[in-house]
């Protein structure tokens, strides 16, 4: 949110398409389940953050 903000302040839209990226990346690992156990996920914290960061590179 705050690098959409950000984006939209400055009129940089860089800022917004990785705000954009971002929350696409973490609705796509929370729906493949690559997230925590609180969340439903199966993973702990550093493999859910890998995943994430993996899956953030690729966008």
């Amino acid at each position: 949110m705050l690098l959409n903000w950000h984006g939209q302040k400055t009129g940089k839209p860089e800022f917004s398409q990785a705000a954009a990226a971002i929350e696409q990346t973490i609705a796509n690992t929370i729906s493949a389940g690559q997230c925590t156990r609180d969340v439903g996920g199966s993973l702990g914290t550093r493999e859910a953050g890998a995943a994430f960061v993996s899956a953030l590179s690729q966008a």
